[in-house]
């Protein structure tokens, strides 16, 4: 017997920005929306802290915030 699992939980973490905000002007939403869409994803960065030693911040390119109403809607389009 054979099984495969697949884990959707992180599936969000993956998702291109570019591939977001083309599939929201592919599915006709207004330019201020996606306009909109496109500075709240393009707006959070990263860094790694490992014992006191800091990484420079990031932006991040991929992936839709975790908490916020719109990660599901993002991710759903």
């Amino acid at each position: 017997m054979d099984v495969v699992y697949l884990d959707f939980s992180k599936a969000s973490d993956t998702v291109s920005h570019n591939i977001i905000i083309e599939n929201l002007t592919k599915y006709g939403l207004d330019t201020w929306t996606v306009r909109c869409s496109e500075n709240w994803l393009n707006g959070w960065s990263q860094r790694v802290v490992i014992s006191g030693t800091k990484s420079c911040w990031k932006p991040i390119i991929s992936g839709v915030p975790h908490g916020p109403e719109m990660e599901p809607v993002l991710l759903h389009i």
